[in-house]
């Protein structure tokens, strides 16, 4: 196996570099500043939160419209390998044997929950919510929520977003997060 070029070698390097710097940043915006300035995407929109500390490994394939969240643990995978068990089949023709990639496209208003996958050649949204743990293997259409293995619509984001809206009308006093935890210091005695 011939060795790569220096030049091939050196931008491989400073990818991994980048990599480690992006998964190093402690803020969801920040890393969302850092693939923008650094061009690591495909595309990048405005207000988007990018939470999850692993960049894809083609991230030139991933592009991202504006006012996305992508929680913790997401993975976008643009490419397979099953090129590598296919070679070794005597039945299997060249064209069979080549690596696959695709690009994955976010439209503006989506969510990403927390371990979702998401497969090569997808398109999300617009106004979509993709819950936890889904693995999306295709197109998520506009207005939907999609969940589960291998995703499917089990919702609409107009329903979701109402719900919201009625719960936060009927709970008006709702405490932010930060100050549940003054409920488990001890009072005075």
């Amino acid at each position: 196996m011939s060795e790569a070029p220096l030049e091939f070698r050196a931008r491989r390097f400073r990818l991994r570099l980048r990599k480690l710097r992006f998964s190093l940043l402690s803020d969801g915006r920040k890393r969302a500043a850092y693939l923008r300035r650094h061009h690591l995407l495909a595309g990048i929109g405005a207000d988007v939160y990018y939470h999850a500390t692993n960049l894809p490994a083609d991230p030139a394939l991933v592009e991202l419209g504006s006012n996305i969240v992508v929680a913790s643990d997401v993975t976008f995978i643009c490419h397979d390998r099953l090129d590598l068990v296919f070679r070794n089949l005597p039945q299997v023709d060249a064209e069979s044997q080549r690596k696959v990639y695709g690009c994955i496209r976010v439209l503006d208003n989506v969510f990403i929950g927390t371990g979702a996958l998401i497969l090569p050649g997808v398109t999300i949204g617009p106004n979509a919510i993709i819950a936890a743990g889904a693995v999306v293997t295709r197109d998520v259409a506009s207005g939907t929520v999609a969940g589960g293995n291998p995703a499917r619509a089990i919702g609409s984001f107009a329903s979701t977003l109402a719900r919201r809206q009625q719960w936060l009308a009927e709970h008006p006093d709702e405490r932010h997060p930060a100050d549940y935890w003054r409920l488990f210091e001890p009072g005075p005695q």
